[in-house]
């Protein structure tokens, strides 16, 4: 008969730590947000905050396409085995990166539906998507590596630097551009930082690409990535049809709406 595994006193105070720490992180953030898009809706105005409305809905649909649901995937198999975790950073590395490139094509070909102005900040919004997406694969290697309170704290600090530079920006007459590039800017250093903190405990990207990892990963994945895609168009098709039927100032008062 196999003996079964117990729970120490310092594996629960240990798994205690790490849940906190993940709470704290996402309540201060979200927290954060959402003071920031009350504020942020009437500095821009309401046709403005339309557009970011709408070039927002797009983002994050095509986010879901660009991720699918991979980290979820990447945290099980690298906890279980860690010595992988290069293997599965390169596998991302080469997957996402061709899904974000269909997802930004995507994004911006749907877009050509909409106005001028929707379709220029969506071309420039949809940068991010590329940004986010080397930053999330550093988070979720940390993650599988049970680097919580590290995360936690960037994840916090990013937020913070990206409403401060978002403020300096706005004060600066910049207006959305701003919004956006002071987005980028923070994003970028969201993924200097976990790429760094993951070269500390040694994780390197293994090239070349390793199939019998990218395969099962992707294989592993659809039914999430499926799942996310159709849970978010459902979520934000109200905005998409509200600027294309009303407008981008009708876009304005529902995001504000549902902020």
């Amino acid at each position: 008969m196999t003996e079964q595994p117990t729970l120490t006193g310092s594996d629960a105070k240990r798994a205690a730590r790490n849940v906190t720490a993940l709470m704290i992180a996402s309540l201060i953030s979200k927290g954060a947000l959402f003071i920031w898009q009350l504020i942020l809706a009437p500095w821009l105005g309401t046709f403005t905050y339309g557009i970011y409305g709408t070039v927002g809905a797009l983002i994050a649909v095509s986010g879901s396409i660009s991720s699918f649901s991979m980290g979820l995937i990447v945290i099980r198999d690298v906890a279980r085995e860690p010595q992988k975790a290069g293997k599965y950073w390169s596998a991302l590395m080469v997957l996402q990166v061709i899904l974000a490139l269909i997802a930004y094509l995507a994004m911006n070909g749907f877009a050509l539906g909409y106005s001028e102005t929707v379709r220029a900040f969506t071309a420039l919004a949809g940068i991010n998507l590329f940004v986010d997406l080397f930053g999330n694969m550093g988070y979720d290697l940390l993650i599988a590596r049970e680097e919580m309170l590290k995360t936690s704290v960037v994840e916090i600090v990013h937020i913070i630097i990206r409403i401060g530079l978002s403020i300096l920006a706005l004060s600066l007459g910049w207006g959305l551009l701003g919004v956006y590039i002071a987005s980028m800017v923070s994003g970028l250093g969201r993924t200097v930082v976990f790429m760094w903190l993951n070269w500390r405990l040694g994780v390197r990207p293994q090239f070349p690409f390793d199939r019998s990892i990218g395969i099962p990963l992707l294989v592993n994945s659809a039914p999430l990535a499926l799942s996310a895609f159709l849970s978010l168009a459902y979520q934000h098709a109200d905005k998409l049809m509200t600027t294309g039927i009303l407008g981008e100032e009708g876009t304005g008062y529902l995001t504000v709406a549902l902020a």
